[in-house]
């Protein structure tokens, strides 16, 4: 069947004032007025430097405060073996050996117990 909707809008068993005489227009109002370019400026500026300041307080949060340090240059030395001669080191009299930082995993757990 039909679905009788004037039940909604009944008033004592009668039907309701269906009119708009009661509500103001919009135009009419001025507080519904559209902002000038100024304010418009004003209120968007407003809106991104609250939205910028949001994003950058979730970026501090999400990078972790013990960040590994950055690894300097490697440093070259040379090196004589004490035993020379064509069956030890492959006959070489000098090694080139490169020293470098190793890098620490901030979220490895200690290696020596203290206490």
């Amino acid at each position: 069947g039909k679905i009788d909707y004037t039940a909604i809008v009944k008033r004592h068993g009668t039907l309701a004032d269906q009119k708009w005489k009661g509500i103001p227009s919009v135009d009419d109002d001025p507080t519904f007025a559209k902002p000038d370019k100024e304010e418009a400026e004003k209120v968007r500026d407003k809106t991104a430097a609250a939205i910028n300041s949001i994003i950058e307080k979730k970026l501090a949060d999400s990078t972790p405060v013990n960040a590994a340090a950055k690894v300097g240059k490697p440093k070259y030395l040379s090196f004589t073996p004490a035993t020379q001669g064509p069956l030890y080191n492959s006959g070489a009299k000098q090694r080139i050996i490169t020293m470098h930082e190793v890098v620490t995993d901030p979220m490895e757990p200690p290696r020596f117990k203290i206490n």
